[in-house]
């Protein structure tokens, strides 16, 4: 009975108070309306693209031959830049100043290059959706300059790239075209160098084995070079990766880690065992292919020496043993058995030059003079090779970037919306409308004179 009589006070204080909530509403109403109006309206334009193409890949190792970072094995297939560096760009101050210069910026804001491109990185935004299309989002009080703006980004993005990204194909192209010059070089100077020396001496009858034993030699040279370079190339990634996880290590595993992992008479024995399986491998290819059972199983006890050597380090860190350590330890292994190739060819290519001491003064010049002509020869070959390939997967990511929709200029402003305020407005105007309703309710009742509840009233006697 007490809830009934309570509802039905509410619904009493509510009628006598409808004008204070109605004219609160309204209030809250003009109010927003009012507000609304004078907000200024935020324009949103959106520009889509993708990269043709961004699935799948493959590639051979980076290695750095000269100095200069080039692949060596099969060549990428073109793969599409990084979703992250794409965006990391995209969001970048000197991609903002780009849009700058592609739009015009400075006279568009009426501001300076830096305070342009601030604008611009604080309005506009790139995500990536999970179908792979990333979207360029640019919000302005203007429509056309937001269309602009997002447009523009397409154009800065690919003169950007063009000027300050180089792709893999176009690295090993450009080194590749580079070293080819060089190579060229020296070898018409090594042919000019042998005509010239049997004109002066005349010619000279060289033994086939002579011939073939320069082949070896300059097929050898080569191989030896890559594998320097792919050293060279590794040691670069190991220091990278040392200075990575060393901060992370305790003294103990950084005491340990630092020193040669190879010093234990173990590890020692391993390793040589390593270049002994390198050196019979290179005396097997000379007459075979890879597809020879001997070769096979020299890769096989290869591949388990590798493994070997790896838990040998691992069983000698013991306690001190750690995700980090592992990763560094797998590095290490990598290295020796680089090592141990690079031990196996100035093994054998010493022991080639020793089978040719003996030969007479003249033929030994000659025999050199020939030898260092097919070393040019083959070195320019393998980078003739290598540039064409290049040249092919350049030609596949010349199509990168792909507008899918060019943003357009919005008819209606994304923000302030009026319908939405209005509601929020309305439901605030009847929120507070209730509440004055009830304050004011409340302070009638605190001025009306209260009777006292033991105040009894007697009738009057006669």
């Amino acid at each position: 009975m007490g809830s009934d009589v309570n509802v039905l006070t509410y619904l009493k204080v509510l009628d006598q108070r409808k004008v204070i909530i109605v004219a609160t509403l309204f209030l809250v109403l003009v109010f927003t309306f009012i507000f609304t109006s004078l907000q200024p309206k935020i324009y949103v334009a959106r520009t889509t693209f993708y990269f043709p193409g961004a699935t799948g890949g493959g590639g051979g190792g980076n290695v750095a031959l000269g100095g200069v970072t080039f692949s060596l094995g099969s060549l990428p297939t073109f793969s599409g830049p990084s979703q992250m560096y794409v965006v990391a760009i995209m969001k970048s101050r000197a991609m903002a100043e780009q849009v700058v210069d592609a739009i015009g910026g400075e006279e568009l804001f009426k501001a300076k290059k830096k305070d342009a491109a601030s604008a611009i990185m604080g309005s506009s935004d790139t995500r990536l959706t999970k179908e792979g299309i990333y979207e360029i989002t640019v919000t302005y009080t203007q429509p056309e300059i937001a269309a602009k703006i997002a447009n523009g980004f397409i154009s800065a993005y690919q003169e950007y790239t063009e000027k300050n990204v180089l792709t893999q194909a176009k690295k090993h192209r450009r080194f590749a075209e580079s070293q080819m010059k060089k190579v060229e070089a020296r070898l018409r100077k090594a042919e000019k160098v042998l005509e010239e020396y049997q004109k002066r001496e005349g010619s000279m009858n060289v033994a086939s084995s002579v011939e073939a034993h320069a082949g070896l030699f300059a097929r050898l040279k080569t191989d030896r070079l890559l594998n320097q370079a792919e050293l060279a190339s590794f040691k670069t990634e190991e220091e990278a990766q040392r200075s990575l996880y060393i901060g992370q290590l305790t003294r103990a595993q950084r005491e340990f880690l630092l020193a040669p992992l190879s010093k234990s008479s173990a590890a020692a024995e391993l390793h040589k065992e390593l270049v002994k399986l390198e050196l019979d491998l290179l005396r097997a290819r000379e007459g075979a292919t890879d597809a020879n059972p001997q070769i096979k199983v020299l890769k096989s006890k290869l591949a388990k020496t590798r493994e070997l050597m790896k838990q040998q380090i691992e069983s000698e860190l013991g306690s001190l043993k750690s995700s980090e350590t592992d990763a560094l330890i797998g590095l290490e292994a990598k290295k020796l058995a680089f090592l141990a190739k690079e031990a196996a060819y100035e093994t054998l290519m010493k022991n080639l030059d020793r089978e040719f001491v003996n030969l007479p003064a003249k033929a030994l010049e000659f025999f050199r003079l020939e030898r260092n002509v097919k070393v040019q020869e083959s070195l320019y070959t393998m980078l003739v090779t290598e540039y064409e390939k290049a040249r092919l997967v350049e030609t596949k990511e010349g199509a990168e970037l792909q507008l899918l929709d060019p943003a357009l200029p919005p008819e209606s402003p994304s923000r302030p919306v009026m319908s939405t305020n209005l509601l929020m407005g309305g439901i605030l105007g009847l929120f507070l409308g209730l509440v004055a309703a009830f304050v004011w309710e409340y302070l009638e009742g605190l001025r009306k004179p209260r009777i006292p509840q033991n105040l009894t009233v007697s009738a009057p006697r006669e």
